[in-house]
């Protein structure tokens, strides 16, 4: 957990605070690999309905450990996070922000992956670009750990990728802090964003205590042109219809 905090004093004997958290946990699940776990890679989100099979899912799931004075209130909470890829910029994407339950990133994957509960935020991304996705306050506490879950309901949605996800929190203490100068505060929070992204990049380069097992050759299933039966792979005859494949 890395949590950064800074603030200005409003008009009030109370002073406005910023704080920004990385996950402590933050792994990926696909329903076509339902046993890999991939706490080592990109987020990734992914929605594909195939009418006749299983449709085809990438779940992003992030959990923030939260430790903020008991006092405060909390006046905004927001889920930052960069896009890396998008298949085809220009094209809008509906996210969704769901609550979730516990989970490790070492352990989790497609098959012993956490329900999806109540949605607390979202909204559309098009482009490569850092987005911005408000959150439902009232679900928040100063000091507590949270579960979250990213996926999508945009159909034929395939391979968006995420980075340097971070959980910005503002709030309002009566504790008051000196009188910074603008100034100031521009040289203090450049670095206060290297590090968030450093802090990042080195935590997802760990290694992992025990080896991973990674999905690195992506086959497209097939399926027979006359029925639409799903085939293992090398299958030449339609085990439903006997049709021959070319």
């Amino acid at each position: 957990m890395l949590i950064i905090s800074f603030g200005v004093l409003s008009g009030s004997s109370q002073s406005i605070r910023t704080a920004t958290i990385i996950p402590s946990d933050d792994a990926y699940v696909d329903s076509d690999n339902e046993d890999i776990n991939y706490k080592n890679a990109d987020l990734k989100v992914r929605f594909w309905n195939l009418s006749f099979l299983t449709d085809l899912f990438q779940i992003s799931y992030l959990a923030f450990d939260v430790e903020l004075p008991s006092d405060i209130n909390i006046t905004e909470i927001a889920l930052k996070i960069t896009v890396k890829f998008m298949p085809f910029d220009g094209h809008t994407v509906h996210i969704i922000i769901h609550e979730t339950d516990v989970f490790s990133e070492d352990t989790l994957t497609y098959a012993n992956r956490p329900p999806l509960f109540n949605i607390v935020g979202g909204g559309n991304i098009d482009l490569k670009d850092t987005w911005t996705f408000p959150l439902n306050t009232q679900l928040f506490l100063p000091n507590a750990s949270y579960y979250i879950a990213l996926t999508t309901d945009t159909d034929h949605v395939s391979g968006i990728i995420f980075e340097f996800p971070r959980l910005e929190i503002i709030y309002t203490t009566s504790q008051e802090l000196p009188s910074i100068p603008p100034q100031i505060l521009l040289i203090v929070a450049i670095p206060i964003i290297i590090l968030i992204v450093v802090g990042y990049t080195l935590r997802k380069k760990k290694k992992p205590d025990q080896p991973v097992q990674y999905n690195t050759t992506r086959v497209l299933p097939r399926f027979c042109n006359n029925c639409g039966q799903r085939l293992d792979l090398g299958t030449n005859i339609c085990t439903n219809c006997g049709n021959k494949i070319l």
